[in-house]
């Protein structure tokens, strides 16, 4: 196997997370230095995004994108335990002692890696999506909570409304990143999630007719209560992105019919897939896996790789400074000197 560093990667259809225009932002947000590693092997190729963060006297530590990486390849394509071993080398000779993966689930990419390089971290949900259906023929084809909680909303004067980011209004961006920093702020989220109104605004320059905001509009007053955004790409997925909602709004059940809206919006649309995404622990008990749950036709494993490629520098540099954050993996992380991307020890 060859282990080359290239500018772009090349494929076609590869989902949103490994494009170009996903890869630069949320770099640029994390400051981080993007590359991308092509492997070969006889006549098949693979890429792997990273992104760098230097580590003490001239080193890297590498990861995933927020959100979802690891290896895509438009093929077929497996790495033995010999050809990780020598992968690790390779990184090592580049400088970088430690690599932190997010394995997509939807394209079950962590098993391109052996079964003892990725770890289970958590469960998400997808759900397959259908053309040429309505709200109500929804509704009557899923559970009597769900069922009912749409229907409550709806007698609220609740309506969800759809705008593509290549023209849509700045106003409603910025009322649904208020309603986000706001949810994000409650929930004592690490800073770096909390994002800026500026770095919303600019998802349509970077995606423009493949991300959408979906807002939910209390017809009454007119007043946005709640918002998500949605990432398509050519791969027939949807993905659900960012969202918020205003929880001591006095109506209720806006967030399922947000979901169910989003769900007859796509299918429509032509997408086949619908990743819901996942919850916060992996036993799927917290309300935020149960909620998504009730919409999925699918789960997923969602898997983690933690990789050490110089074991001498590595457990140096945990030792140089005090750890605010002992327990997890990536030094700048347990330092408390950036975001943290669910990884530990």
């Amino acid at each position: 196997m060859q282990f080359n560093w290239v500018t772009t990667l090349a494929s076609l259809a590869c989902p949103i997370y490994f494009e170009q225009s996903y890869l630069s932002l949320f770099a640029n947000h994390s400051g981080a230095k993007l590359v991308i590693l092509q492997l070969t092997k006889n006549s098949s190729l693979a890429f792997l995004p990273l992104e760098l963060q230097p580590v003490g006297d001239d080193y890297w530590e590498a990861s995933s994108a927020y959100g979802y990486g690891g290896l895509w390849s438009d093929e077929a394509f497996f790495v033995t335990p010999e050809e990780h071993a020598a992968l690790l080398d390779f990184l090592q000779s580049q400088r970088i002692i430690a690599v932190f993966l997010r394995h997509a689930p939807f394209a079950q990419n962590q098993y391109c890696w052996p079964e003892n390089k990725h770890t289970l971290n958590r469960i998400t949900y997808t759900r397959g999506l259908e053309a040429n259906i309505t709200l109500t023929e929804f509704c009557a084809s899923s559970h009597q909570k769900i069922r009912w909680s749409i229907n409550a909303a709806l007698r609220q004067h609740l309506v969800v409304e759809f705008q593509s980011a290549d023209s849509w209004k700045a106003s409603d961006v910025k009322d649904f990143y208020r309603i986000y920093h706001a949810a994000m702020s409650e929930k004592k989220t690490n800073p770096f999630y909390l994002f800026d109104e500026d770095f919303f605004l600019l998802h349509a320059s970077a995606f423009g007719r493949q991300c959408e905001l979906a807002i939910v509009r209390d017809t009454k007053n007119n007043q946005i209560i709640a918002g998500a955004l949605f990432l398509m790409d050519t791969a027939g997925w949807v993905h659900y992105h960012l969202s918020a909602l205003m929880r001591d709004y006095p109506a209720s059940q806006f967030h399922e019919l947000l979901l169910a809206e989003s769900i007859v919006h796509y299918g429509n649309r032509g997408y086949t897939f619908f990743h819901i995404g996942g919850g916060h622990t992996l036993d799927e008990s917290d309300g935020l896996s149960l909620f998504k749950k009730k919409f999925a036709t699918k789960k997923l494993n969602f898997d983690v790789s933690t990789w050490i490629c110089n074991e001498k520098i590595y457990y140096q540099e945990r030792q140089l400074l005090p750890l605010q954050h002992p327990t997890y993996f990536l030094i700048n992380e347990a330092r408390g000197e950036q975001g943290v991307l669910f990884n530990s020890l």
